[in-house]
């Protein structure tokens, strides 16, 4: 992506979109369908390791920059487009998911308006700057129930800053339904609940925000709305988080307002069918190796991001097991969570091909604790290209 982004988001007063379990990198992907409904209890979560180890579920969502110039090179226009590849033991599931991503993608009639504008606008001033849309969607949670996005939407269109929005997106793995607050709910719980859950979180949150008077009356109007329509929210891996565009509870400057519900909140409230399983801990150590042939062929599942087709080919792979992989790509405008994974095992490999894979950080549960770097320092190939 090119600067002139960078300009353009640096128009706003020093925003912080403020998200629940961040990750950074390029993003992904979805129609909505009717959540399949399941009989209702109020059990709480399991809270020891039972079943098999975790199968490797991957999905890869690259951005990528189109501009429009103008007949004097001048870029008029730019925006982000975004694929998404969704590795899953179930074929029908996965391809049902993803379509309903990029559906969600394709949907937004904004891109092409805002780039006709721009054309019209535009007089040969050299002070001119580019229009933008982008929507980028983040993993936030990945498991064997799971798989959940927030996007965030971007538009400029040569005003004082650009308008912003967040988008939710959320999926049962065993159907590739879309889920929405009434699907997750179970039968004892109703919107007040989490009405009260959203209000106590808000209240906790730092003053710098600078929530509105009377924000919780906005807040009350969110939930009684249509819970069969309500996408305002996602998984995160700590907990159940309900967001606020700018405007909505507090002033631009303060971004995005969310709410973080942890998950040990939501017993009896949220189906357990889609609170997290209890897992073994991971201890596992990865290795990353330049790409060949013959390294491939020791594994037998293996995942792909590929940021560049023309670029250098890396292994990312564990003696054991590791957990929540996330891969984030860094360039002038910020961070974009590409790739993420619930587990890598022995076995198990994700082939990424990159032209400058210093721009990604490679992020991974092992011993309780998140290990961030960058994959080209951790190249073990002697031959592999130097850090600098």
């Amino acid at each position: 992506m090119k600067k002139q982004i960078a300009i353009i988001l640096a128009l706003s007063v020093a925003i912080t979109l403020a998200g629940c379990a961040k990750t950074p990198t390029n993003t992904p992907t979805p129609t909505e369908t009717v959540a399949a409904t399941h009989a209702s209890t109020a059990t709480t979560a399991p809270t020891a390791p039972t079943g098999p180890a975790e199968t490797m579920i991957a999905v890869d969502v690259g951005v990528t920059t189109q501009d429009t110039t103008a007949e004097d090179g001048t870029v008029l226009f730019q925006r982000t487009n975004q694929k998404m590849h969704l590795i899953l033991n179930n074929a029908e599931v996965a391809d049902k998911i993803t379509k309903d991503f990029l559906n969600r993608l394709d949907i937004e009639q904004d891109a092409t308006t805002i780039e006709a504008t721009a054309k019209a606008a535009y007089n040969g001033n050299a002070n001119w700057m580019p229009y933008f849309y982008g929507l980028t969607y983040n993993p936030q949670r990945i498991d064997q129930k799971v798989l959940s996005f927030y996007g965030d939407k971007v538009k400029f269109t040569g005003t004082a800053h650009p308008e912003r929005s967040r988008k939710g997106a959320n999926y049962d793995l065993a159907t590739g339904d879309v889920l929405t607050l009434a699907s997750i709910m179970t039968a004892e719980a109703s919107t007040d609940d989490f009405c009260k859950l959203v209000l106590e979180a808000l209240a906790e949150r730092a003053e710098g925000d600078f929530l509105r008077e009377g924000y919780s009356e906005d807040v009350k109007r969110r939930f009684t709305s249509d819970p069969t329509q309500d996408e305002n929210w996602y998984f995160t891996t700590a907990g159940l988080c309900f967001y606020f565009d700018p405007y909505e509870i507090a002033p631009y400057t303060s971004g995005v307002i969310t709410a973080e519900i942890p998950y040990e909140k939501l017993n009896g409230l949220v189906h357990t069918d889609y609170l997290p399983a209890a897992r073994a801990t991971a201890t596992g150590e990865v290795t990353i190796s330049a790409f060949t042939s013959d390294l491939a062929e020791n594994f037998n599942h293996t995942a792909e991001l590929v940021m560049d087709p023309e670029g250098k080919m890396y292994l990312v792979h564990t003696e054991g097991t590791v957990q929540d992989i996330r891969i984030t790509f860094t360039d002038d405008t910020g961070s974009y969570t590409v790739f993420a994974a619930n587990s890598l095992s022995d076995g198990e490999a994700i082939m990424v091909q990159a032209q400058d894979a210093r721009n990604l950080e490679l992020s991974y549960l092992s011993n309780g604790r998140t290990v961030k770097e960058q994959i080209i320092k951790r190249v073990s190939d002697p031959l592999a290209p130097p850090e600098g």
